[in-house]
């Protein structure tokens, strides 16, 4: 008889044999088991237990568990692998579930039995094993720090910035490395640097640093600090965000510290201080974060409290758990899947075996019973959102149900969590309020996601398959895919909807037909909530997709409805360049409606636009000039406008605009402002209108709304001011080369100032004349008429009488405008005209052969002023020259 398999139990000194099994070698047929004793059944449960719990070495609980089928079933039972784990790391207690996953695991089928309750179990058993092993091994100690991520403050970057902590001396290329913070007068300011581990699963066990020894400074000061702390956990990041964002996220709102350090003291001393954690410490989540408190060292130079440092390798004494033997591990405060690769029904199988322990666990806490009844009829309804889920066609493959699933298992296992610590029996180590905090951000959690679960179905993309496949890069967006995107912006995490608006983005370049068609009222008011997200990516994006939409003109009352002004505004005012950018744009394109323009000034945005009018880059003046060009062509808020000090800035722009769109939607400003009130024309000119309008109208092309603007201040400034300022050559220069409105806007202020001889005079010697008789034949009825309106007005002078009379069409075109027709309002003008040259034998010889007087007769009948003693002179003409032919 030999025994084939048998164990030792130890503790202490003492030892206990126990031989399991008896094997026999028998003839030829090799070993044959001869007695078989049951070693629970002759023990006994309790005591079998208890010999069992003796055991200090996962190890003997392994070879344990592989003698019989008995044995394993009560080992892996019972948890002994568990309970060994907590003893060596109390952390391990705050797993709700762990669950070893290999790249080939099979699933289980989802649904309840015993059967996938042994499944489970072994998969815990394995885990907490391999655990507990990493956890007592000496073996694969090493440096687990992958690379630095922030620092709450540097002097000199990047001189001694926190990369210089991971070198490993203090002198490199001759040069000192080392980590410096920045200057404080207050010795007790707090600095952290915050690490990237190797893995998102490492034991942690021993933590060295080593202070800088200013050898260059005088009196080699020592820069330590008086105590350290160290956190650990995740970041609140998805993984996949990029590492060039992650350096510039130094807030805790991006991290999640589950565990806190006692406070370790500090010597001032430059050697490599050890600080050893009171138990191995599981990091879920791989990022570490070290508090220097309590500064001891002044900076003699500035008189300014530093603390410096580096560190000595290895940094880190811990045990990175690689991808090759992950477990995962569901933690209270985990944020996601450790696996891309997990499918939709692993994940239903994992929420599904998580709701039932959270309810369990939340009928049991005890304390705050307001706010877990919330918590509990909640989390009642996940497992009816997760079979809604599940029976839609495309469940499996959609990559929204993936990310709702997880997010699912996060949260319930958060409750779970959070029950057990409200289950023991200790007080709350974290305080009441802290709790009451976290029991409040988990009922919000569980809405959002009752309600992303309700919107997932309501939105149709679950049902089709051509939705499921993932919206990624495509020749042409499908409506599928659109409103895949669209449903993506309403649902999952910050990092989820940034990835669908960037989708969007992409399909609205590509075919914003089919994006426009797709979209609603949900999906506009999901956009304008991006427009507050905590990342400026997002934020940027959202912007850019909200400026096409107001730029594609179909949109733009919904886009006010739901209240797109507010976030257009703040980000106009605070937002990054592209935000700024985008925004101002988009309020330009909004505020052309009156209703819009009402309400963006009550929203308070007049004083962002002048303020971006005075400081903005190019792109933001014009639009935002453009924005205050529309606000003041509504008359009741042109008073606010005024309050606000826009007049000044108006006038700036004329004088200093970055390009020329600038200062002509300043001049379309001031001549909206100044149409109809007196006050404002008055406030114009006494900031200096005048002058710089005429200045603006010295242009190679002169522009309608300056010379209008200035048409509107005639009224308010004296004739002789404008003559002192050089109006009349530039009206002559508008009059050669300005449009048909410029030049319209030009005859008639001429019109408006040929009130005295010498005016009439000084504008016939400038060469107006001929300039207004070529705008008589215009083909807009205004140009015609204005410029009749100039001409009869100069005709008083007899010099204007001999320039007109040069003109070779000028009677001709007169003659035209004689039609007796409604829709002809410059016939009164061109009777004036022609009865002023009715004294030339030739004009009056031209007036009647050109058809003057039969115009003149119905003319008659209209009694319009002249037509009568204009048609008189001409038969007098007419009837003379018959009796001179006979």
């Amino acid at each position: 008889m030999i025994p084939l398999s048998s164990f030792r139990f130890a503790r202490r000194s003492s030892h206990v044999l126990l031989r399991l099994r008896y094997y026999s070698l028998s003839s030829p047929g090799g070993l044959a088991m001869v007695n078989c004793w049951d070693f629970l059944k002759w023990l006994g449960t309790d005591a079998s237990t208890s010999v069992i719990t003796l055991l200090d070495d996962p190890a003997d609980l392994v070879r344990l568990s592989a003698v019989s089928w008995s044995l394993r079933r009560f080992v892996i039972e019972n948890k002994f692998c568990k309970s060994l784990c907590s003893r060596f790391c109390p952390d391990t207690l705050n797993f709700p579930l762990v669950a070893e996953v290999s790249n080939t695991s099979k699933i289980a089928e989802v649904g309840s039995s015993s059967a996938l309750e042994w499944e489970s179990l072994e998969r815990e058993h394995s885990a907490y094993a391999l655990l507990c092993h990493l956890i007592v091994s000496p073996e694969g100690k090493r440096d687990c720090i992958h690379r630095a991520v922030c620092a709450s403050s540097t002097d000199n970057y990047p001189d001694e910035s926190i990369e210089n902590t991971l070198e490993p001396s203090d002198l490199i290329d001759r040069r000192p490395s080392y980590w410096s913070s920045g200057g404080q007068y207050d010795p007790g300011v707090l600095e952290s640097l915050t690490y990237r581990l190797t893995a998102n699963l490492c034991v942690v066990r021993e933590i060295k640093i080593r202070p800088f020894k200013a050898f260059f400074q005088r009196g080699h000061p020592i820069y330590s600090a008086k105590f350290v702390r160290f956190r650990m956990d995740h970041s609140r990041l998805r993984q996949g965000t990029d590492d060039y964002e992650e350096p510039q996220l130094t807030s805790d709102d991006y991290y999640k510290w589950t565990y806190v350090s006692p406070e370790f003291p500090m010597e001032q001393e430059n050697v490599l201080q050890s600080f050893k954690l009171p138990h191995p410490v599981i990091c879920v989540g791989g990022m570490l974060q070290i508090e220097l408190m309590g500064r001891v060292q002044k900076q003699a130079v500035d008189g300014l409290y530093y603390i410096c440092g580096f560190f000595d390798c290895p940094p880190l004494v811990a045990v990175p758990i690689s991808d090759r033997r992950r477990c995962l591990l569901s933690m209270a405060d985990e944020s996601e899947p450790t696996k891309e690769a997990d499918s939709a029904a692993q994940l239903l199988s994992l929420a599904r075996q998580l709701v039932p322990a959270a309810l369990d666990k939340a009928r049991a806490a005890t304390g705050f019973p307001g706010r877990w009844k919330s918590i509990i009829s909640k989390l009642e309804r996940v497992s009816p959102c997760l079979s809604d889920l599940s029976s839609l066609p495309c469940f499996a493959k959609n990559e929204l149900c993936k990310e709702l699933l997880q997010s699912v298992t996060k949260t319930v296992a958060e409750a779970i969590g959070l029950a057990g610590r409200c289950c023991s029996a200790e007080p709350l180590c974290s305080g009441k309020l802290r709790m009451q905090s976290d029991l409040d951000a988990l009922s919000g959690e569980l809405d959002l996601l009752l309600n992303d679960c309700e919107l997932l179905v309501k939105t149709g993309v679950l049902g089709d398959a051509a939705a499921a496949m993932s919206p990624t890069v495509t020749n042409s967006p499908t409506q599928d895919c659109v409103r895949e995107l669209l449903a993506r912006l309403q649902i999952g995490h910050a990092e989820a909807k940034h990835r669908a608006v960037d989708g969007l983005l992409e399909a609205m370049r590509e075919d914003e037909k089919s994006v426009l068609a797709a979209l609603g009222r949900s999906n506009i008011c999901a956009l304008i909530r991006l427009l507050s997200a905590n990342s400026m990516k997002t934020r940027e994006t959202a912007a850019t997709v909200i400026c096409l939409l107001a730029e594609s003109w179909s949109c733009e009352k919904l886009l006010v409805s739901e209240g797109v002004l507010p976030p257009l505004i703040r980000l106009a005012e605070s937002g990054s360049l592209v935000c700024r950018e985008k925004a101002v744009v988009s309020l330009q394109r909004l505020s052309m409606a009156a209703d819009t323009a009402r309400s963006m000034v009550g929203h308070g945005g007049v004083p962002v636009l002048i303020e971006i009018c005075q400081i903005g880059d190019s792109i933001c003046q014009a639009a935002a000039a453009g924005t205050l060009r529309n606000l003041s062509a509504v008359p009741d808020v042109r008073q606010t406008l005024a309050e606000e000090g826009i007049i000044r800035v108006m006038i700036d722009l004329l004088n200093c605009g970055m390009v020329l769109g600038s200062k002509e939607y300043a001049a379309e400003c001031l001549q909206n402002l100044t149409a109809i009130n007196d006050d404002l024309r008055r406030s114009v000119v006494s900031e200096g209108g005048p002058l710089s309008l005429l200045a603006y109208m010295d242009g190679p092309l002169p522009q309608e709304p300056a010379v209008r603007a200035l048409r509107n201040l005639i009224g308010s400034v004296a004739v002789d001011g404008l003559m002192s300022l050089g109006v009349l050559p530039r009206l002559v220069h508008v009059l050669k080369d300005g449009s048909l409105g410029a030049r319209q806007a030009a005859a008639g202020i001429i019109c408006r100032m040929s009130s005295s001889s010498e005016t009439k005079k000084a504008i016939g010697e400038l060469g107006c004349v001929p300039l207004l008789a070529r705008m008589l034949d215009a083909k807009a009825n205004t140009a015609r008429e204005v410029a009749a309106q100039a001409i009869a007005g100069l005709m008083s002078h007899p010099q204007n009488k001999r320039e007109l009379k040069k003109e070779e069409e000028s009677v001709a075109n007169l003659v035209r405008l004689l039609d007796p027709n409604p829709q002809n309002t410059a016939k009164k003008y061109a009777v004036a005209c022609l009865l002023s040259l009715s004294s030339s034998k030739r004009c009056k010889k031209q007036m009647i052969s050109y058809g003057a007087v039969g115009f003149l007769k119905k003319l008659c009948e209209s009694d319009i002023a002249g037509a009568k003693k204009l048609l008189e002179r001409l038969e007098r003409r007419k009837l003379r020259g018959l009796f001179i032919r006979k």
